[in-house]
């Protein structure tokens, strides 16, 4: 198939002032064969009436009670009917090739699972470029994002082959990183090689509520979480276990070091005191 279907999955949740213009950016794009699937996540503003104005035969959308961006994905997940899946939050938006680029990626290498390409951070009107992140990874990605180099993650930002979902979903009870162990989780299999294009694919909304909301706790607990989840996977070393604790470690020690939180600081360094050094919890991360 020289076509194939292409789902973007956006959940939404109060996002009545950006939804308009990430909803654009899909319809914009230079690839038509697709289908956009909203899921609004029990919106309390007008998100819906926004998302109402639409009338495109490509746009599906479905509403459920708010319970969290990952039970939304799950909800496009299960509905999905593309061979190939791209994520998009509400606030963000697609660039108009960033869809063809890839695809011309998959069409002449087909055994490529992932295609990811650079992203633009903007101000809250889009108008004004803060930052690049350009990927510069090929390979099977699973060691290097649990390596958190920043050369293949930034965000539920990549181009996969659906026929990799299977039984994989977002993990709906945590709040933090679930994106990062979702694509731990696709990473598996020995084959599933990640390639990246210069190109920039994705302008990143950077606003008051595009923070990472809650504590750091909420962090913490997410690298516990993915800490716990891997223990038993045999296709990583111990070392790269170890490794990944003493990353996520560092990182907790200095955020909340930065944050004033020295007593949980404190408690990092004593939790982690057996099998880390201070060096360890100092590493730049």
């Amino acid at each position: 198939m020289n076509n194939p279907l292409l789902s973007v999955i956006m959940p939404v949740f109060n996002g009545e002032k950006y939804i308009a213009a990430a909803i654009q950016s899909v319809l914009n794009q230079s690839y038509d064969n697709l289908e956009l699937l909203i899921i609004n996540d029990g919106s309390t503003d007008s998100s819906q009436e926004v998302i109402s104005t639409f009338d495109d035969s490509r746009i599906r959308c479905f509403q459920q009670e708010n319970n969290g961006v990952s039970a939304a994905r799950n909800v496009g997940l299960a509905a999905l009917s593309g061979e190939y899946l791209v994520c998009l939050d509400a606030d963000d938006m697609l660039t108009e090739d960033s869809i063809q680029l890839r695809m011309n990626v998959f069409a002449e290498q087909p055994d490529i699972a992932f295609v990811d390409g650079a992203v633009e951070k903007v101000n809250a009107s889009g108008t004004t470029l803060l930052s690049r992140w350009t990927p510069k990874y090929y390979g099977n990605p699973l060691n290097d994002l649990l390596n958190l180099t920043g050369h293949s993650f930034f965000g539920p930002s990549w181009m996969v082959r659906s026929e990799l979902i299977k039984g994989v979903r977002f993990r709906e009870e945590m709040t933090h990183a679930e994106d990062l162990l979702f694509y731990l989780e696709l990473s598996r299999g020995a084959r599933n090689t990640y390639k990246c294009i210069s190109e920039v694919t994705l302008k990143y909304r950077v606003h008051a509520s595009s923070a990472m909301r809650g504590s750091l706790h909420k962090q913490e607990a997410g690298y516990q979480r993915i800490l716990t989840e891997i223990q038993d996977w045999t296709e990583l070393s111990k070392e790269a276990k170890r490794n990944f604790r003493r990353k996520t470690a560092s990182i907790m020690f200095k955020s909340y070091i930065s944050n004033g939180e020295i007593s949980n600081a404190i408690k990092i360094l004593n939790q982690n005191k057996q099998s880390l050094s201070i060096k360890d919890l100092l590493i730049k991360s």
